[in-house]
């Protein structure tokens, strides 16, 4: 038997506080989801087509294989944000209240909506331009909240994001189910958040009973990161807020002998440390992940990886966390995270994900 298999998430995996509101594929089809259901599951490789070409089907037990794998689109349903549409590399969303639109890379459809309803936007992000335009002053005081955790919303010069990312409200959900669980039987789960920008995942993760080490090599983003906390009203909460080269903590941490239950990871394609070391993700991930393999406990929990701007596939990812955790036993699920068209069932994928759960342990 294979030491990792793929999964299909349940819906009785995730905490019942946290709902999900997502389409599903199923060899092409499209069709609602019913409001049981979380997780969904593109099951493609189950197909006639892949037994004539030799692809072991989900029941093979010999090795885990391309014919197992069975992607999960993971589409957030988040208080607050709205995608409106989406269409000719750009999306029009509706933030806490500021209909805004930002370029996006992976819409190259037709958008659906006419070209008045876009032009209702009051802030705009100027690609070719790098910065922010607001018809009516840059909005000022905004904020989400999430399960008790409340993120501080800004518009930063030469940067489209505005502080959260709410296709990854599903991670999260993921994430703080394995962490109550393991709360719930006496244990305090020590959560590493790499490359962590504004705090959503740790401050989830600390929400949970999680003990949490947060580290960005950005000043301005862990300033902000520190300001959701003060916002959430988690001053005593356990978080340990690191300003550091994500490398080079990690490689400090591992002379030191120091482990983690738990890895947040979602790198960037390219990125700087504070003392202006350089990531590069084709160059520096494997054998990054090789060194957190260095910091898990003998117990440990979850590993999630995400990742935006790369050609890799969610598949590719599955391969890299099985070779990372080779000799552990334990379940990876794969896929992408997406946003759901407000008006529609249109989907916008934006990352794609492995995520590996030790279990029970």
């Amino acid at each position: 038997m294979p030491k990792h298999r793929l999964v299909q998430e349940s819906a009785g995996a995730i905490a019942p506080a946290l709902s999900f509101c997502s389409p599903e594929v199923i060899l092409g089809i499209l069709r609602p989801v019913q409001n049981n259901e979380r997780h969904t599951v593109i099951d493609s490789m189950n197909t006639e087509e892949s037994k004539n070409n030799n692809i072991a089907g989900p029941d093979s037990s010999s090795q885990i294989s391309y014919g197992m794998t069975q992607p999960v689109i993971w589409s957030a349903s988040f208080p607050g944000y709205k995608l409106l549409d989406s269409g000719d590399r750009k999306k029009l969303e509706e933030v806490a209240g500021v209909r805004m639109v930002r370029s996006e890379p992976r819409a190259w459809w037709k958008p659906k909506l006419s070209n008045a309803e876009w032009e209702k936007a009051t802030t705009k992000f100027e690609h070719e331009k790098g910065k922010w335009h607001f018809k009516n002053g840059e909005p000022q005081g905004l904020s989400f909240s999430y399960d008790g955790v409340v993120f501080k919303l800004k518009f930063p010069a030469n940067s489209k994001h505005f502080g959260l990312f709410p296709e990854q409200e599903s991670q999260w959900s993921w994430m703080a189910e394995r962490c109550r669980e393991r709360v719930s039987k006496g244990v305090v789960p020590k959560v590493l958040s790499l490359f962590g920008y504004t705090g959503a995942a740790s401050l989830v993760a600390a929400n949970y009973g999680a003990h949490v080490t947060h580290v960005d090599g950005s000043r301005a983003v862990m300033s902000w990161a520190r300001e959701n906390q003060e916002a959430s009203s988690f001053l005593q909460k356990p978080i340990r807020w690191i300003l550091d080269d994500a490398v080079d903590f990690v490689k400090r941490e591992a002379k030191r002998g120091q482990k983690y239950d738990a890895i947040v990871l979602d790198p960037p394609s390219f990125g700087r440390g504070p003392k202006g070391q350089v990531w590069k993700i084709e160059e520096n991930l494997v054998p990054f992940l090789k060194l957190c393999r260095e910091i898990l406990s003998d117990k440990p929990l979850f590993i999630i990886l995400n990742m935006y701007s790369t050609e890799l596939s969610a598949i590719a990812l599955k391969n890299l966390l099985e070779d990372m955790l080779d000799g552990l036993s334990g379940e990876v699920t794969i896929g992408e995270l997406v946003l759901t068209e407000e008006r529609g069932d249109r989907l916008l994928p934006l990352s794609i994900f492995a995520n590996w759960s030790g279990g029970s342990n």
